[in-house]
């Protein structure tokens, strides 16, 4: 609104008018008022950029334009034609019967107030305005509006009758204009009652085809000028530049305005609540709401002016692409005071948004903020750049990412945020905690951290605790800003430093059903990690790895210890637990049961929580070798196949592993054994091992009854099986062949020998018998030059493998 010294321009300029019918200088008047009266009055008004050019003046009519207000290139505002119609009658009255006004453009351009200029005020802390600063400032503008010089009267309005057509309101950005189309038509009421006659008329606004009328009541005193209006405002119609409105808004307004001589101007603009809904959309992003609540209070005085303004939003909502924000209700309040100084205009202005019940819904996570506001301060003085201080809270925050059975619960924080930030200035550090994490339904523990403000981003320096492992820290270090886009990114590193448990540490406690058994699984040895991850319009990405030194895992319950752990684990799709392929784990050693390890090294891929591919294994048995190839183990199989390629195993220690044959010796065998896992059964199918061809070997079994009972001399197959024992206690043979195959719970172990004893056997062949028999002791024997044994035993799986539950590791 002008200040009343310029209303008084205006004003003037229109009597000046009707004073040219006072004479009959049509050729000397134009000019006269257009180099000396008009910049005579603009001045007096402070109004230093009008520029106006006056056409014709007669004796009923007189006509100017253009009429332009600003810069020269750029008016605020313009006028393309001035009418002013008169009667001599009206002229005694000091008014003219009509005015027309043609093409008005006026113009608000929000990019030049946004260009940066030299200076900037320095930050400041944002504080809360009091009702008692409130009356004091009315009180001091009640001040010096006693002690100024104001006019003694507000000088009557100098028309019957006022059109303004064709005219434009223009909000200028950067980005795009929004042009609404206006029309005023004002008239003075003929009330045969006593008092000051009032103006009414309608205000259209938007396209002439389907306009918002406002019914309008102007009303000149001496002391006051009032203006009062009410009608539905279509916010489609009025900014279609702007946003589409697939579900358009009506809503009703109320707008009451006085300036009077003494105290200024006021204004209030409220909107009257309903239950309609209105959508807007623009570039992809659509925003749904109810009706919003709006109250506007202004008022001014010598050159300042403050203005109060509320604004409420039941359920409003905001979806772009995959993403969805919505909001159980929106409350704002504000407060802008401007004031003219002989630097220049200063601006000082105070929000607080409320967005209670605010959820984010991605495709990856959901988050949820019941306690969420931002409150801040701007301000600009003269030709200064403006600046801008926030504080950003949030409380009792969520987040669930049910892809990745990972939950966020009791999120808080606040962030101190200021613009424009200079790289070197100083900031307060705001904070955000998250005290409980949950993956899987295991409470990991919580996480912490400092945020302090960079430029456009935010900078984060943290520590995650992890409850169930006592000392247990992951120091964390990243940034969220906007990128020059104004795409959201984010990022950060992580990192566990070296940490080893003060003693074994129970896996269980990650279990679902922790504490409900005895301890059974541990941990123990060097454990250390780092990572980063990434979040922008691609999505989310993180990785990690993981390092275990020296580490130890151990089962009690069944009986399997792997110790002596080194491996550097990928992890490149966090949160998903899956591992990059071709992974390295070595160990000492590895005992299941019966059965020993001394190391060996697996080639391995994760392919999910409970899945796991073993590419390659290797691994020394027996003082040899064994491989395997590709090995998928996952809890949702319960038969598994594979082949046990064997090289140069110690013939004596595989027997003694096997069969728990008690021997000693030279040599060793190769060969492959085909083993199959199938409901918790172990079994071999056809395994063959033979002895390298020519290269010999020794065996001596000592403990021959472990190779079956004896029996009567004269019976001629326990006879065979006398000699192969005694043959076996110091043999030299020259190939060996041995071959596995299971039946139900055994195992049968065929051993095929092809040498010679190195001393003679208390044995002689008797013809009759078809065979050898055993002789006394003061009897020499018989040397053997050559000979074929053939040994087939029974063995109990269950007592030689007892690791038939191995792949129950992963379930």
């Amino acid at each position: 609104m002008f200040r009343l010294r310029q209303c008084t321009l205006i004003i003037g300029l229109l009597l000046l008018f009707g004073l040219a019918l006072l004479g009959t200088a049509d050729l000397l008047l134009p000019g006269l008022i257009e180099t000396r009266i008009l910049p005579q009055l603009a001045g007096a008004a402070g109004v230093p950029s009008l520029r106006c050019r006056i056409n014709h003046v007669g004796f009923s009519r007189a006509s100017a334009g253009p009429l332009t207000l600003g810069e020269e290139s750029d008016p605020s505002l313009s006028i393309e034609q001035i009418v002013l119609q008169y009667t001599p009658a009206s002229i005694q009255k000091r008014e003219v019967t009509k005015i027309i006004l043609s093409g008005v453009s006026i113009k608000t351009d929000f990019s030049k107030e946004t260009r940066a200029t030299s200076g900037r005020k320095e930050p400041r802390q944002i504080n809360a305005r009091t009702r008692d600063d409130d009356n004091a400032a009315a009180k001091k503008d009640e001040t010096e509006a006693k002690n100024s010089n104001t006019e003694a009267q507000i000088p009557p309005l100098p028309f019957a009758e006022l059109l303004i057509e064709r005219s434009f309101f223009i909000v200028a950005s950067e980005e795009k204009s929004n042009i609404i189309p206006f029309s005023l038509h004002l008239k003075k009421t003929t009330d045969p009652q006593p008092g000051p006659s009032a103006f009414k008329g309608t205000l259209q606004l938007g396209a002439p085809a389907s306009p918002t009328t406002i019914n309008l009541t102007l009303t000149p005193t001496a002391e006051i000028l009032s203006l009062t209006g009410q009608g539905q405002i279509q916010l489609n119609n009025l900014c279609r530049n702007l946003f589409t409105m697939p579900q358009p808004l009506n809503q009703q307004w109320n707008l009451n305005a006085e300036i009077t001589s003494q105290k200024g101007w006021q204004a209030t603009l409220t909107s009257a609540s309903n239950n309609s809904e209105w959508e807007i959309e623009r570039q992809g992003v659509t925003i749904h709401g109810q009706a919003p609540t709006i109250s506007i209070e202004a008022r001014g005085l010598n050159g300042k002016g403050e203005l109060k303004w509320q604004a409420a939003i039941e359920h409003a909502a905001l979806r772009t692409g995959d993403s969805r924000c919505d909001c159980e209700a929106v409350q704002a309040a504000g407060r802008l005071v401007m004031d003219s100084t002989p630097t220049g205009r200063t601006l000082n202005a105070t929000t607080r948004i409320n967005l209670a019940g605010s959820r984010l819904r991605q495709p990856d996570f959901e988050l949820e903020l019941p306690e969420l506001f931002l409150e801040g301060e701007f301000h600009k003085q003269g030709s200064s750049a403006p600046a801008a201080e926030a504080q950003l809270h949030f409380a009792q925050g969520s987040l669930q990412a049910p892809a990745h059975n990972l939950k966020l619960k009791n999120l808080s924080g606040n962030l101190p945020l200021t613009w424009p930030r200079p790289p070197t200035a100083a900031a307060d550090k705001g904070h955000f905690a998250c005290r409980e994490i949950y993956w899987q339904h295991l409470a990991l523990g919580s996480f912490a951290a400092t945020l302090e403000q960079k430029e456009k981003a935010v900078i984060l320096q943290g520590q995650y605790e992890c409850a169930p492992v006592k000392g247990l820290k992951m120091v964390s270090q990243g940034q969220c800003g906007l990128d020059k886009n104004g795409t959201l990114q984010a990022g950060a590193k992580f990192k566990i430093p070296v940490w080893r448990p003060e003693k074994p540490l129970s896996l269980d406690i990650f279990s679902s059903n922790a504490g409900s058994a005895a301890a059974t699984t541990f941990f123990d040895g060097g454990l250390s990690a780092e990572g980063a991850f990434t979040y922008s319009d691609r999505g989310l990405q993180a990785a990690a790895t993981l390092t275990l030194t020296d580490a130890l895992l151990r089962n009690d319950d069944r009986k399997i210890s792997l110790s002596g752990i080194n491996c550097r684990l990928n992890l490149p799709e966090l949160p998903a637990l899956r591992s990059a392929p071709q992974q390295n784990l070595t160990f000492e050693r590895l005992t299941a049961g019966n059965l020993s390890l001394p190391g060996g090294a697996l080639t391995f891929q994760i392919e999910g929580d409970k899945t796991l591919l073993i590419e390659n294994s290797r691994f020394s048995w027996c003082d040899g070798n064994i491989e395997t190839k590709a090995l998928r183990i996952s809890p949702r199989v319960d038969h598994y196949q594979t082949t046990l390629y064997c090289d140069r195993l110690k013939l004596t220690k595989l027997l003694h592993e096997l069969g728990r044959i008690e021997a000693q010796g030279e040599g060793s065998v190769n060969g492959r054994i085909p083993l199959s896992w199938e409901n918790g059964k172990i079994s071999f199918d056809d395994g063959f091992l033979y002895s390298t061809p020519g290269q010999s070997g020794t065996v001596q079994i000592r403990k021959a009854e472990l190779l079956g009972a004896g029996g009567q001399s004269d019976d001629p197959q326990l006879s065979q099986l006398d000699l192969t024992r005694e043959a076996l206690k110091d043999f030299q043979y020259q190939w060996v062949k041995m071959r596995l195959n299971s039946e139900a719970e055994e195992l049968i172990l065929n051993l095929q020998f092809d040498g010679k004893p190195n001393q003679p056997l208390p044995f002689i062949y008797k013809e009759e018998l078809g065979g050898f028999i055993r002789v006394t002791a003061d009897h020499p024997g018989s040397n053997f030059q050559g000979i074929s044994l053939d040994l087939n035993l029974r063995l109990p799986l269950n007592r030689i493998l007892q690791y038939k539950d191995l792949p129950n590791l992963l379930k």
